[in-house]
């Protein structure tokens, strides 16, 4: 299972969104923009970029993102992303 690290966080958040922690229910990482920058206008455009440049420029970021979102217990997040990207 990969783990989304420190330096994973901080090499997204340059480029404007990130793996953020949700206390909802159930605690889960979400994939949502970095609302101090404003390259993104909603989470949406953040999920469309990330699974676009997984998809299509094979980005290891991105990916990993992706597969740590699909790898969580509740994968609802990852499920989600995919149903709107798709």
């Amino acid at each position: 299972m990969l783990k989304w690290t420190a330096k994973d966080s901080t090499k997204a958040s340059q480029r404007g969104w990130d793996l953020f922690l949700s206390e909802g229910e159930v605690v889960q990482l979400q994939l949502q923009k970095c609302d101090d920058l404003s390259q993104f206008e909603t989470d949406a455009d953040v999920w469309e970029f990330v699974v676009s440049q997984a998809e299509k420029s094979n980005d290891s970021l991105s990916t990993k993102a992706l597969t740590v979102l699909s790898e969580q217990t509740d994968d609802a997040e990852y499920r989600d992303i995919m149903k709107f990207t798709h």
